[in-house]
């Protein structure tokens, strides 16, 4: 578990961080596309995305470095097994820079994304709703229909990604709350054990987040569909007529 710790445990964690950071800035970019329609494809271009996606997993990966200088792997003494192995060591200063990392990793990076996804989704909900009851008043009814269905697929597709986000990074940021107020509940504390099962539960649902979420986009995205069938189903047919070339005489 100790070797786990490290090799496992937090590159899971910031990766998640990642996906919980991405899901914020799509949800944010879709609050733009109903509040400011008209300025968004200014303000929000493949190359500010490039660069913004890019720039969280650097940010991302670089804020978890001190917890890799703090803790490493190596040789350690046992006492009650009379035996050395192979588990986690610390530095001096371990801490000192696990509490501000800890701070960084566990608080404010992940509640910071809880905080966009929530004021973006509810900003988002608002707005389409004053919209609607403003088409419906000055344009006709068949065009209201038709920017009203449009704009409501939108929000429905990003309340779903943001109350699947919610509901699986819930249970691990209630946990973070409790190490906060607990400090043994840690890989190295007394409560290790309960550490271990309240993040084994945390990060089956962390995982789920990030494998349902193509789902949703794929069944509610036209566009995202038909990019993701062109792509695969090119490449299956490329895959076929490779094995049909081969198998020829």
């Amino acid at each position: 578990m100790d070797v786990q710790y490290l090799t496992a445990g937090w590159p899971h964690l910031t990766f998640t961080r990642i996906t919980a950071w991405i899901t914020a800035f799509i949800t944010f970019e879709r609050c733009l596309c109903i509040a400011l329609p008209l300025k968004v494809k200014t303000l929000i271009t493949p190359k500010r995305v490039a660069i913004v996606i890019v720039s969280l997993f650097v940010i991302l990966i670089a804020s978890v470095s001190p917890v890799y200088y703090a803790n490493r792997i190596g040789p350690k003494f046992l006492p009650a097994r009379n035996k050395t192995v192979i588990g986690l060591v610390f530095t001096h200063d371990r801490e000192e820079v696990e509490e501000i990392s800890y701070a960084v990793n566990n608080v404010l990076v992940p509640f910071g994304a809880f905080l966009v996804v929530i004021v973006c989704t509810v900003i988002l909900v608002v707005k389409l709703r004053g919209k609607t009851k403003w088409r419906n008043k000055s344009v006709s009814a068949g065009k209201s229909d038709n920017f009203t269905s449009r704009d409501q697929k939108v929000a429905k597709m990003v309340m779903m990604i943001s109350t699947l986000f919610i509901i699986c990074f819930t249970p691990i940021s209630i946990s973070f709350i409790g190490m906060t107020i607990e400090r043994e509940i840690s890989i190295h504390g007394r409560y290790r054990n309960l550490f271990i099962v309240l993040f084994s539960f945390g990060y089956i649902l962390e995982s789920a987040n990030s494998a349902l979420n193509i789902f949703i986009y794929y069944e509610m995205s036209s566009k995202y569909r038909t990019v993701f069938d062109q792509t695969f189903r090119r490449k299956c047919a490329s895959q076929v007529k490779d094995i049909e070339m081969s198998s020829a005489p």
